[in-house]
């Protein structure tokens, strides 16, 4: 794992994934999802998400 990426872990890791020059590709698995309290009443985690730990404030900025 590259050192922007140390410590992380997946919650439900992807079929497939590459790590490379401070990047990451991420292949995603079939109908995964992260959904909360949708008109149906269902919730569903099951997507892909790679994390740290984190304590106190911080900011997060994501582009996809």
């Amino acid at each position: 794992m590259l050192s922007g990426f140390g410590g992380m872990t997946w919650l439900n890791p992807p079929p497939h994934h590459v790590f490379g020059d401070g990047t990451l590709h991420v292949r995603t698995g079939k109908e995964t999802d992260f959904w909360r309290e949708t008109f149906y009443g269902f919730r569903r985690d099951s997507g892909h998400f790679l994390c740290r730990p984190a304590e106190g404030d911080f900011s997060a900025e994501l582009t996809v």
